[in-house]
């Protein structure tokens, strides 16, 4: 049997081989054939297109099902039979535009009718007796339940985290405190093929839970007990990641693909299923009965089954479908980059599932976020493909309207665990009739099975008016299901088992991946690469800022400055050295942050077995290589013969190479980390730490060989060379010989593939990481608007020429106070972007027309007082609860003067409501009253010849969006656009704009006498109020950045014990300046590394409340200091004082204070550093890269790795301008720059005093501390300034 392939117990069938298939398939004689030719021409064309038939069908099967015969479209005439000619193709090379074309005319042969083609495709596969597979999925006793911590115990606070931490240690010996909770409490239930299954229930029921447990894909912290059967079969023996389809109520896709693109890749990488084998069977036998099928649509099917190609018409079925037309090719976005609408988006998380094979789908959520007509069609359209295509389906939907409520055939009913009620629509009233509720005349059905199980809503349902009501739990509910004959009915069909023989051999899907390993590697590299392209700017532009780091480095160790005649000389090597590899080395962090944004998308296409794991993995390898050898080469070039290495050939390729391989090493390290690590705060943290024991023990701040000699090297008799060279690889106890770099590089190579291997590990084993949210105006609003947007560079390569994308067109109307306004349109008309305009969230494209409030031209600030705008992206602080959110908002919204007073002046709400409805481009097709039952908005729409009248009973809703499709408006050859603008409607509405244009008499302009309702102080005090509340609840960050701070102080205390109380040598000076640079340097680091991720989501927060008039940006700028700084003060405080002790410093106060204050400031202006670059970039990862550029400028001139005496004149200011240097300078200075005693010095038989070699050697002195302080004051200011103004000034939110 191959690899990675499952046989099922009690079947001795092959499956999914043509052979199999076809001995399970039964014999039928055909009379004629349903599937009708469309008409295309005369006898002539018949001819020439039977000729081409009869050829194609004495070809062999693999040639035959790769073929087609297609007409081509000659001249302007598409339609006449002369304009066109009929051709055979090859289907797998079939041009992406042909293949739509080719669609397009099959569908216009059925009138745009997908469920009339699947039909004729079905009778097609009657005809000569072809079985379609069916899939029964069983669940019995299905228990689910979770250890989870309640109430205060549940917040994720700091206390609460380390409490954890020890509970889990305790726990392993003993009890736990947590609390286990049942989420399905013993339910079962069959859900069957061809039959359309709704799950209801209220919020937190326990409905993803069950559907996550029916696809087999449970949460890992979840215990799941009792049996679930696909047609009798266990999931040890199919894979059910394949045979069915879960789709998630959470949008995860890379935001840069187009939705073509996003389409395309699931649809390759899940495969064709058994269509091909069905297929071919399908083309045997109508050929042994001698019928000839509609040659076009016999090539549309055969291209669908086409495998492994990057386009395929199957994408293009899907997208037309889910009416995807008109944004197949712009990009899916994400929250910084605008992209398609929250609604179309759902869509692509529903068709990318629906482009695969799988005969079982179950669908989380998908109607969030779409309007009704929307919903309805997706809905209708999977109904045809579970009633003609044998489907098994359940859907799970949030309060659907009636009309697709009616679409169902059997309904699931579940709440607080328990399932009330599972079997045909047609009976769920009855049932709770029976149990004394009634559903209301008037009321949604789906809305009433939500709320009759509640003890809030229940008792209005109750119709047994001569009876006393009580309140009905949900257990009492399920007894009486037990007794209810459907009940009963299901139950006896429960105690029947499957019958395994009949199972079909296609039903279930026994191979594990869509594609060979080789087809999923190379769709893998193409999508990565594509992403690659796509952010192209980044890896261009970290290239650039490498190149710059190499011109400075070059400049810094030039080789006019760089002697290398004595011993002595080697410290600028080392130092140009070390300062190679550091740089080298630390631009590959930026590969953890990559990897780490890219985790989210990769576990759900690997959960869902779109490729193995290592695919992505060598993938990710792969494509990074040519970047590493282009930059590692680059590198060598501009530095190598300027700083005076040797001009050998042979030692050129050999630094390039250890640089190469060493860069790809890092890569390697960083990639692993972020696969293990998961997120981008522990890994950046963990990452620093990982560069710290590298460098640490690497040689660089602690020699391989302490030397016992106090003499010069070359009096050393243990050092017998003859160069300078070798006696400085002897003194430092590297190996000398040439075999020595061979042995290096080597063990750079194992590394190589050691971390790769973790990596491929990680990817494959590994769980996902993470833990298991109107318009208001009281005056009137007139607006007439046009946004337009910069068309996407996709659709240009596509075809489009336009340099703009419209998105609203004209729109004029008024919104009036007491008057509740619906704006309504399909997905994608532009009803965000409208309130975007009305908002003022609107930052880019252009904006044309006029907003006013009460006749005045509307202003932004006082608008944004007066107003509140909801929208439909949730974006919050994740780490403050839902109360603490309200009334920070209520704090910074209300302003004192709100009192009992101004409540009264409200307007009541009188009964009218009006609507705004949009088409697809932003145009108006109804501005007006809905009336009584919308029965003005139906008569509007009803007068307009062709259009149907709304059926009793149906939602208007729904119907107004049915009729005003872009498919009615064809089939009715209109535009409502139009028809509306010429309409009296229309005229009375610009009337009435022409009206309310014109302030009221004696009625001024809203105005305020301060921009904020709350002046600065209360701002600042609420920010702080949130921020620390904030802080409190994110471990991740603070806990984290104290374990690491306490283990670097742990680190360095060990390895430099009782150091500063023995500096006997210069040798011990130097190892503790080491010290001093490495703590500084990398703690730092970790710091300004790990809060870049906190503030970039806090960013997004802060664009919102900004946009919405709650504070001043520099409130909430200096708020988030004061917070840092306690933080950070604290953190050098727990740094500080295991280390001093440690280390062995001299206690006296001043010394000690001088320490904790070099320690804490570096702290806060690394962390304000890193809020300056959040605020003034477009993207973290823009922030990241930058932050690799500017550790490694600070780290260069930080004053270790060459000295500030040794430094080129012309570089000396960077020093001084180096915030890194000052600390240390401030650290050693504090510490040894008033010591008398000397130290034994190389070449100096008398030694030397420990504070003239500071002077002499690094440039410290001791009364120059005043200013390094003043120095650390004026890095906190710059930083704290910059980020203040960058919040304040810029918005790289594009919207």
């Amino acid at each position: 049997m191959a690899a990675g392939e499952i046989m099922p117990s009690g079947s001795h069938r092959s499956w999914l081989s043509a052979e199999s298939i076809s001995r399970s398939l039964r014999s039928a004689g055909p009379e004629d054939d349903p599937f009708v030719r469309s008409s295309h021409g005369g006898d002539n064309d018949d001819d020439e297109e039977n000729l081409r038939w009869a050829a194609l069908e004495k070809l062999p099967t693999y040639d035959r099902m790769r073929r087609g015969i297609i007409r081509k479209a000659v001249g302007d005439d598409d339609d006449a039979a002369a304009g066109a000619k009929i051709d055979e193709v090859d289907l797998a090379k079939l041009d992406p535009r042909a293949g739509r074309e080719l669609m397009e005319r099959v569908f216009k042969a059925v009138e745009d009718d997908n469920e009339r083609f699947l039909r004729r495709f079905r009778d097609r596969l009657d005809l000569v007796g072809i079985d379609l597979p069916q899939i029964e999925v069983r669940y019995e006793h299905l228990d689910v339940q979770a250890d989870v911590y309640v109430g205060k115990r549940a917040l994720p606070t700091l206390l609460n985290a380390a409490i954890n931490v020890l509970e889990g240690f305790i726990s392993r010996f003993g009890s736990s405190n947590k609390r286990t909770i049942k989420i399905l409490k013993d339910v079962s239930g069959i859900i069957k093929p061809a039959r359309m299954t709704l799950l209801l229930g209220p919020p937190a029921s326990g409905k993803s839970t069950l559907m996550r447990a029916l696809t087999g894909k449970p949460a890992k912290n979840l215990k799941v007990s009792g049996n679930i059967t696909y047609c009798g079969h266990t999931f040890s023996e199919f894979y059910p990641e394949r045979t069915s389809a879960y789709v998630s109520q959470y949008d995860l896709h890379n935001g840069e693909m187009t939705v073509r693109e996003t389409m395309d890749f699931s649809r390759r990488c899940l495969g064709i299923g058994a269509r091909y084998d069905m297929l071919s069977e399908l083309a045997r036998r109508e050929r042994n009965a001698g019928i000839k099928p509609d040659p076009e649509i016999d090539a549309l099917m055969k291209a669908t089954a086409v495998e492994g190609k990057e386009t395929n018409i199957m994408t293009d079925l899907i997208l037309k479908v889910l009416g995807f037309d008109i944004c197949a090719d712009i990009i899916v976005g994400d929250e910084m980059k605008r992209g398609i609408s929250g609604g179309q988006k759902k869509r692509v998380t529903t068709g990318e599932m629906l482009t695969g094979p799988a005969k079982a789908l179950f669908m989380d959520e998908i109607s969030t976020g779409l309007d009704s007509s929307s919903t309805f069609q997706i809905v209708k359209y999977i109904r045809q493909m579970v009633h003609v295509m044998n489907y098994t389906v359940m859907i799970s939907l949030l309060q659907p309207p009636p009309e697709t409520y009616n679409l169902f055939d059997d309904i699931i009913l579940l709440s607080e665990g328990h399932i009330v009620y599972h079997g045909p629509r047609d009976n769920i009233l009855e049932f709770f009739e029976s149990a004394g509720f009634r559903c209301p005349e008037r009321k949604g059905v789906a809305d009433f099975l939500q709320e009759v199980t509640s003890r809030k809503d229940q008792q209005q349902y109750w119709f047994h008016n001569q009876e006393h009501y009580r309140y009905v739990s949900v257990p009492e509910f399920v007894q009486h299901f037990k007794t209810f004959h459907v009940g009963q009915k299901l139950q006896k069909e429960l105690q029947v088992p499957y019958d395994k023989s009949k199972t079909h051999p296609a039903a279930l899907t026994t191979k594990k991946y869509g594609l060979s390993s080789w087809e999923s590697l190379k769709a893998v590299l193409a999508r990565e690469w594509l992403l690659m392209k796509r952010n192209s700017f980044l890896y261009v532009f970290k290239s650039f800022q490498l190149f710059i780091l190499a011109l400075i480095t070059m400049t810094v160790f030039f080789r006019t400055k760089m002697p290398h005649r004595f011993f002595s000389d080697n410290v600028k090597f080392n130092g140009a050295l070390a300062s190679s590899l550091i740089t080298i080395m630390f631009i590959g962090i930026t590969e953890m942050n990559m990897t780490i944004k890219k985790l989210p998308v990769f576990y759900k296409q690997r959960d869902y077995l779109f490729f193995p794991a290592w695919t992505y993995g060598l993938a990710t390898i792969i494509l990074k290589l040519p970047f590493s050898f282009l930059d590692s080469f680059m590198w060598t070039c501009v530095t190598y013969y300027v700083m005076g290495f040797a001009p050998a050939a042979g030692r050129f390729f050999g630094q390039f190479l250890a640089y190469f391989l060493t860069h790809q090493m890092a890569v390697a390290m960083f990639r692993l980390l972020g696969a293990i690590l998961k997120t981008m705060v522990v890994a950046n943290t963990f990452g620093m730490f990982t560069l710290l024991i590298v460098f640490l023990f690497g040689g660089f701040l602690l020699p391989r060989r302490k030397s016992s000699s106090q003499k010069d090297p070359y009096n050393d008799g243990s050092i017998d060379v003859r160069t300078v060279g070798k006696a400085i690889l002897k003194f430092k106890g590297y190996f000398s010989g040439q075999w020595g770099y061979w042995l290096s590089i080597g063990a750079i190579v194992g590394y190589i593939i050691l971390f790769n291997i973790f990596f491929l590990c990680a990817l494959t084993f590994l769980s996902p990481g993470g833990n298991s949210s109107t318009v208001i105006a009281d005056d009137d609003d007139e607006k007439d608007s046009t946004n337009q947007a910069q068309m996407s560079q996709a659709m240009k390569e596509q075809g489009f020429t336009e340099s703009r994308l419209q998105l609203l067109s004209d729109i004029s109307g008024a919104f009036r106070p007491g008057v509740l306004t619906a704006l309504v349109g399909v997905s994608g008309a532009g009803k965000t972007t409208l309130m975007d305009v009305l908002a003022g969230r609107k930052t880019s494209g252009t904006i044309e027309g006029d907003i006013k409030l009460s006749g005045y031209p509307k202003k932004q600030e006082t608008f944004a007082r007066i107003s509140g705008y909801c929208e439909q992206t949730d974006i919050h602080s994740p780490n403050v609860t839902v109360y603490e959110s309200l009334l920070y908002s209520a704090w910074l919204r209300l302003s004192s003067e709100v009192d009992e007073n101004t409540r009264k002046s409200t307007k009541k709400i009188v009964a009218f409501f009006q609507l705004l409805l949009l088409k697809r481009g932003g145009r108006v097709i109804y501005a007006g009253q809905l009336g009584v039952q919308s029965h003005m908005l139906v008569e509007y729409f009803e007068a307009i010849p062709g259009v149907p009248k709304i059926t009793e009973g149906y939602n208007p809703a729904t119907w107004m969006l049915e009729v005003s499709s872009p498919l009615a408006e064809a089939r009715l050859n209109v535009d409502f656009a139009e028809i509306y603008a010429n309409s009296a409607l229309y005229r009375s509405n610009q009337e009435l704009i022409k009206e309310l244009s014109i302030p009221p008499s004696g009625y001024q302009d809203i105005s305020f006498p301060t921009k904020y309702a709350q002046n600065f102080l209360n701002q600042f005090m609420a920010n702080v109020w949130k921020q620390s509340r904030s802080y409190w609840k994110n471990p991740p960050y603070n806990a984290m950045r104290y374990l690491m701070t306490a283990l670097y102080a742990i680190v360095f205390g060990t390895v430099f014990w009782r150091k500063g109380k023995n500096v006997e040598n210069q040798e011990d000076l130097v190892n503790l300046l080491g010290a001093t640079y490495a703590a500084v340097f990398f703690l730092g680091a970790a710091n300004l590394l790990s809060c870049l991720p906190v503030f970039s989501i806090e960013r997004t927060v802060f664009y919102r409340e900004k946009a919405a008039g709650m504070y001043s940006p520099l409130s909430y700028a200096f708020a988030l200091t004061v917070v840092e700084f306690v933080y950070n003060t604290a953190q050098g405080i727990l740094y500080t004082l295991p280390i001093y002790v440690m280390v062995g410093y001299e206690w006296k106060a001043d010394k000690f204070f001088y320490f904790l204050f070099f320690i804490s400031a570096s702290f806060i202006y690394f962390t304000l550093f890193g809020a300056m670059l959040i605020a003034c970039t477009s993207s973290q990862m823009l922030a990241s890269i930058l932050v690799s550029f500017t550790l490694t400028s600070w780290n260069i001139f930080a004053g270790f790795l060459i000295a500030r005496p040794a430094i080129p004149v012309w570089w000396r200011w960077f020093y001084w301008t180096d915030p890194v240097s000052w600390t240390i300078y401030g650290v050693i200075t504090s510490q040894f720059g008033d010591l008398g005693r000397k130290v034994n010095v190389p070449g100096s038989a008398a030694g030397i005093v420990v504070k003239d070699f500071l002077k002499r050697s690094l440039g410290y002195k001791h009364d120059f501390l005043g200013y390094v302080v003043l120095a650390h004051f004026g890095y906190i200011i710059l930083f704290l300034f910059l980020f203040a103004y960058g919040t304040k000034a810029l918005n790289f939110q594009k919207r």
